[in-house]
């Protein structure tokens, strides 16, 4: 049912995006006559307007009475465009001015949590002065929050179907409600985002609408945006200029400037607190003084936390968006230890809750952020919500800061909303202004003394020893002056965690310029391990990209840091490689091999508790003991894991690590399920094989010993073929005795290899070839999203991931997109040629019979072994004498195939691998403008992962034991079949089935040859297949079903086929490798498992392929086992 619902929704966006791009198709220009009338009267007012019109070519007001009925296509030049828009908004400025009036009121309630006021005041604006698009999305936010979702849905749906509204506003409409619901992931809201280019105007203006903080990144197509939110309201132009014009400021465009003064003359009186903002920027000076700010940061410095809380509660009573205030009002309620004045049911109390939670390092930064970050894509179109986007980079990025005066970031804070602290220019006559204006307040006097380096009046100023503190140890930093830093490690060290986030980053920097990088680098741990939510302020990325760390190597903190930092931190530039080389290096240091020896010696090395319980818990993954050396199976991994779990559950009782040792619990017998499989992959039945040679070569070997009985000649010529008829006495001196014993030792060897019931090449071509090792191979690159498979063309598919990952459009002429395309189709055919060459040339048969020159699996015969073999087998009595001498020689050479085989994987294939990869990131290194790092890092797993792979591959090639293994449930041979079969694979079982343990080989190989047939046949790659196990009072039944996308006529044909041969009592049981695999499901079936079975193939109504095996119950399932 979920599913179904589901897959509904995803038809309905996909038919909003079909929609979409048809009306893109003819959308060329808009039609401006909503706001024709104003258009004459701004010609009338300023006749050079006429000349932003290029189509078409107007040279009087009259021509523009004349064009009713047609489109007006505006200049591209944007500073026309500008300049146009703000001369046709001055017409409405009283318009603009209530909205302002309504928007700030509106704003207040909302943030104040009085819901059904804001409600109100929004059902003013839209009947008072009409609808627009900020009207609208603040609309559905609020509903969304005060009446829940079903009403906003409602409300969206009477817009959406309404089709007198434009298209492009109702689909901006259907993404702003999934966007307003807090709890959608983003991929719901963002479903459009790969469709939208910025190359078409008509997306770019799309996108800027939906997309999450697009406006402030830097945008194409401003004048076309701009042009488009004029044309839907003016108050949506309105909103729209401002952001664009606080854009340009902070690009620090050369026409800014003069476009800020003819805007702020026009709109300078409807009292837009932005305009002033703005203003201020562009003359360097204050054109009004924010005393009751200044007074809040005044009484903060002075450690005056209630009185600066209470004012600051009355700015924001007056208007909750003086964002300028946000931080010292959080940072003086942390001080206080008293709550914020809202209702704690309101949305800007969650947002400021969240940001004291990431202040005092209460929880997790990164799922902090999130929920932060949940709450600024809903309202991200307010200013307010600028505010705390950029307090949260401050947080977050906190290095920053020490890249500029501390005083910068405290004037970015009171005098300028939208931030860039890398871009803030004329702070110094600014400064000078303020400090002139208001030399009598602390936090001037303070800011004037960091400005100007005089520390030592810092010192003696009266202000909580915390400020002080921070104040003094910054400027220190600011000067380089480290072992200044450090003498004051005593003050750091006292500091409350709200002090101390702020400078910790300056604290330990300063030991790694001074040169003690063991010191820097052991403090960073301890700091971590104190308080792990403090990361978000360490400088790990400047620590682990040194080189000179890495003189570390005997420290355990070394590995440590790197944990931390690949934990933390999302690089792709970094190797994680580096991790695993400090922690092999530690345990060599160490002297041992393995983590759960550091136990051992732990009381002579003497390591710190804190460290040492990290270093097991987090560096000594899975994950890095896969890549080590020295363990042989993924179960000595999971029994290394779990020794480390218990140990450190005994010494610390983690309830987290408990859970883990459940789980690793399942996953051993996952492993050993795992294992089992590819011990089983090269079983030799060599007792059956043994019976049917006695059967059939007994009677030869007696006419062999009469021969050589009756001493006849010998002729030495190996390979002259000999042919056998009814024998009579007399002719038995004419036969040639070692043609005759060389006969029977080449059919031992032939049934051995090619007995199609239980030969080495049977086993081979149902265990290895038939789809399995191609697809072990390609599932490495496939889960990276690296490959792609072959279309019914027969040309590789375009990797949509990638393409749309970097907004790459292959129609578009990109040159990027063409090239990237090249390399990844490239990538494919590389990886498809290498993993089909291991199947159709090395893993095979090679005889004089069978000829395949590059097979691994050599069994020629040569002459003077055969003699060899020939002076033993003289000896011999009895056939079954013989057949046990030949097949124990043959078995030997089996050995030194199958060692052959792992050097020539582990030699040769596995660096072919790594070539075509190093291919790869070379080409992609060279695609220009893109920020390809990911991609990158992708390949370089890749590299890493075909190695791991390759490694458990070249392991099938052992014989296999014939241990009793236990039994397994069907919910591991659910997990078996998806960690083997790239499909969609859906598995239903009735009730838990306990299979034998030593049917669990063949019950999944029967399964995946199903799970194949189906990938391989069906006519679509991202197939869903769905199995069903249940049993009734005699038998097991495997229902496999998979949705057709081929011809129905050819497949029902091809089905018919299948069945006549399947029933034919002379229809061998072993086909190529590339068939139905139907053939290898009935080999297994009567000649493995050797039970009762029917097999029904056929298409179902709903145009199903539908496979159905009854199975013997007794001989398959365990029945003593309680459930």
């Amino acid at each position: 049912m979920v599913q179904r619902i589901k897959e509904k929704k995803k038809e309905k966006r996909e038919n909003y995006l079909d929609n979409y791009l048809k009306e893109l198709s003819y959308m060329k220009s808009y039609r401006y006559s909503e706001i024709k009338l104003a258009l004459e009267k701004l010609c009338i007012k300023n006749p050079e307007v006429l000349k932003y019109i290029t189509y078409p070519r107007l040279n009087s007001l009259e021509n523009l009475k004349e064009t009713q009925k047609h489109n007006l296509i505006f200049s591209s030049d944007r500073l026309k465009e500008f300049n146009f828009t703000i001369a046709l908004l001055s017409f409405y400025k009283d318009k603009i001015k209530r909205f302002i009036e309504l928007k700030s009121e509106y704003l207040h309630n909302f943030l104040c949590g009085n819901y059904e006021k804001a409600l109100k005041i929004l059902n003013n604006i839209e009947e008072e002065l009409g609808y627009s698009l900020w009207v609208i999305e603040n609309k559905i936010n609020l509903i969304e929050l005060y009446q829940g979702k079903k009403a906003q849905k409602e409300y969206v749906r009477l817009i959406v179907e309404n089709n007198k509204i434009g298209f492009i506003v109702r689909f901006i409409v259907y993404n702003c409600s999934y966007k307003a619901q807090l709890k959608t992931e983003k991929e719901y809201y963002l479903f459009f985002k790969e469709y939208l280019k910025e190359s078409d105007v008509i997306s770019s203006y799309v996108k800027y609408k939906i997309d999450y903080y697009n406006q402030f990144k830097n945008l194409s197509n401003k004048e076309f945006i701009l042009r488009t939110e004029t044309k839907i309201s003016i108050f949506d132009g309105y909103e729209t200029l401002v952001k664009l014009l606080q854009l340009l400021l902070l690009e620090e465009n050369e026409k800014a400037n003069e476009l800020v003064t003819l805007f702020a003359n026009e709109f300078r009186n409807i009292n837009d607190y932005r305009v002033r903002k703005m203003e201020e920027k562009i003359n360097d000076r204050l054109l009004f003084e924010d005393k009751m700010i200044l007074e809040c940061f005044d009484l903060y410095e002075r450690g005056l936390y209630d009185k600066c809380k209470n004012k600051c509660e009355i700015l924001l009573e007056k208007s909750m968006t003086i964002s300028e205030i946000y931080d010292i009002y959080i940072n003086s309620c942390i001080r206080i230890g008293e709550d914020f004045f809202l209702k704690p049911e309101s949305v800007f109390y969650n947002i400021l809750n969240l940001i004291r939670d990431l202040k005092m390092l209460k929880n997790n930064p990164k799922d902090i952020l999130q929920e932060i970050n949940n709450y600024l894509r809903i309202y991200s179109s307010n200013n307010w919500s600028t505010a705390i986007y950029y307090m949260k980079e401050f947080i977050l990025n906190s290095y920053k800061i020490q890249k500029k005066d501390v005083f910068l970031y405290q004037l970015n804070n009171v005098f300028y909303d939208i931030k860039n602290i890398e871009g803030y220019n004329g702070t110094n006559n600014i400064y000078i202004q303020i400090f002139q204006q208001n030399k009598n307040l602390t936090v001037m006097q303070l800011l004037n003394n960091f400005y100007e380096n005089k520390f030592e009046r810092i010192e003696k100023m009266i202000i909580p020893e915390e400020r002080k503190i921070r104040y003094i140890v910054e400027g220190y930093f600011k000067l380089k002056n480290y072992k200044k830093v450090l003498s004051l490690k005593n003050e750091i060290n006292e500091l409350d965690i709200l002090s101390f986030s702020s400078i910790v980053r300056c604290y330990i920097l300063s030991y790694f310029y001074v040169g003690k990088v063991k010191k820097a680098v052991q403090v960073l741990v301890e700091k971590y391990l104190e308080n792990k939510n403090l990361s978000i302020y360490l400088p790990l990325k400047e620590i682990v990209y040194s080189r000179t760390i890495l003189e570390l190597a005997e420290e355990i903190e070394l590995p440590i840091i790197f944990n931390i930092y690949f934990k933390e931190i999302e690089d792709y530039e970094l190797d994680s490689f580096k991790e695993f080389e400090t922690y092999e290096d530690f345990l060599r240091f160490c002297e041992i091999e393995k983590p759960l020896e550091l136990i051992k010696i732990d009381e002579k090395i003497k390591i710190d508790s804190k460290k040492m319980n990290y270093f097991l818990e987090n560096v000594c993954s899975i994950e890095n003991m896969e890549r080590s050396i020295y363990f042989d199976s993924e179960v000595e991994i999971i029994d290394e894991r779990m020794g480390i779990c218990q140990y450190l559950v005994k010494k610390n009782n983690s309830s987290k690590l408990v859970d883990e040792i459940l789980n690793l619990n399942k996953q051993k017998i996952f492993e050993q399920g795992i294992a089992q499989l590819n011990d089983g992959k090269i079983n030799l039945n060599i007792d059956e094989i043994k019976k049917i040679t006695i059967e059939e070569l007994g009677d030869k070997f007696k006419i062999y010993k009469t021969t050589q009985e009756l001493g006849l000649n010998i002729v030495e010529d190996f390979f002259e073929p000999l042919k056998l008829f009814q024998i009579q006495d007399s002719e038995i001196k004419t036969l040639e005795t070692t043609n005759l014993l060389h006969m029977i030792i080449r059919e031992i060897r032939d049934i051995l290899i090619l007995n199609e019931k239980f030969g080495l090449d049977t086993c081979l071509s149902t265990q290895i070839r038939h789809g399995i090792i191609v697809n072990a191979l390609r599932s490495v690159f496939e889960d990276l999203k690296l490959i792609t498979r072959k279309g019914k063309s027969g040309e590789y598919l375009e990797n949509e991931y990638w393409l749309s990952n970097y907004g790459l459009v292959l129609e578009s002429g990109d040159s990027n997109a063409e090239k990237l395309s090249r390399i990844l189709k490239g990538t494919s055919k590389k990886i498809d040629e290498l993993a089909l060459s291991i199947k159709n040339e090395l893993i095979q048969i090679n005889t004089e019979k069978k000829n395949n020159e590059k097979g691994l699996f050599n069994y020629y015969l040569y002459i003077e072994e055969v003699k060899e073999w020939e002076k033993e087998i003289k000896k011999m009595s009895s056939i079954n004498e013989v057949v046990d001498f030949v097949i124990s020689r043959l078995l030997e050479r089996t050995a030194i195939n199958l060692i052959n085989v792992q050097k020539n994987l582990l030699l040769k294939i596995q660096p072919q691998f790594v070539e075509i990869l190093n291919w790869s990131l070379k080409e992609v290194s060279t695609l220009q403008g893109l920020n390809v790092s990911e991609l990158k890092s992708k390949v370089i797993s890749g590299r890493q992962s075909i190695q791991n792979e390759i490694n458990k591959i070249s392991m099938w090639f052992n014989l296999s034991a014939k241990n009793r293994i236990g039994n397994y449930d069907s919910d591991i041979l659910k997990k078996l079949l998806n960690h083997s079969i790239r499909c969609n694979l859906k598995v239903d079982d009735e009730e838990m089935l306990m299979f034998k343990g030593e049917t669990l080989n063949s019950i999944f190989h029967i399964l995946f040859n199903l799970c194949h047939n189906a990938v391989s046949h069906s006519g679509r790659e991202d197939i869903l297949c769905n199995l069903k196990i249940t049993k009734d009072e005699d038998n097991v039944i495997l229902c496999l079903k998979n949705k057709l996308h081929i011809d129905l006529e050819k497949a029902q044909n091809e089905i018919s086929n299948i069945r006549l041969k399947l029933n034919s009592p002379n229809q061998k049981k072993i086909s190529n490798e590339g068939g139905t695999g139907f053939y290898k499901i009935k080999n297994i079936l009567d000649n493995t498992l050797k039970i009762k079975n029917d097999i029904n193939i056929y298409i179902s109504d709903k145009e199903e392929f539908i496979v159905d095996i009854i199975l013997d119950k007794g001989v398959l399932i365990d029945e003593n086992i309680n459930y």
